[in-house]
């Protein structure tokens, strides 16, 4: 049989792994709360309409599910081509990585553009709905400029 000190021992090392066991329950249900009101952010997930992906070359057209005419921006020699391109609404403008090194799109202004980093080959595209001009630069190499102007 244990004595009593034994007994108040082993009740303490219990009461201890019991409260430290309740703490790390508490944390996480807190944490998976907070994940599931308010998940990490995405770059480039504030727009719908955002897509990277690799280089496809399209000879026939719009593709089945864009709501409008595609528009070729080439990224090529640290520089856009075109650097300034006006569109319709609902036009979508696909921008291809041909420099060996990673680019990005972002807005100069708002939120309207934000690609994240892509690699040689890879596209962003974006369709544009509302009318105006969107000022854009290159998120790694600042000094590369361009415009889309929505009419």
């Amino acid at each position: 049989m244990k004595n009593e000190g034994q007994m108040k021992t082993s009740t303490i090392i219990l009461l201890t792994a019991g409260i430290g066991l309740g703490i790390f329950l508490i944390v996480s249900g807190i944490f998976f709360v907070i994940q599931m009101i308010n998940p990490p952010a995405v770059q480039g997930d504030n727009n719908y309409n955002n897509t990277i992906t690799p280089h496809v070359t399209n000879d026939t057209g719009p593709l089945p599910d864009s709501p409008g005419k595609l528009h070729d921006v080439e990224i090529k020699n640290f520089a856009f081509n075109p650097s300034t391109l006006t569109i319709k609404a609902g036009e979508t403008v696909v921008w291809t990585n041909m420099d060996s090194v990673e680019h990005g799109i972002v807005s100069d202004s708002g939120n309207e553009l934000g690609s994240g980093v892509f690699k040689n080959g890879e596209t962003y595209s974006h369709t544009f709905y509302v009318l105006g001009t969107y000022d854009y630069h290159c998120s790694v190499h600042t000094s590369m400029k361009g415009k889309i102007i929505v009419e």
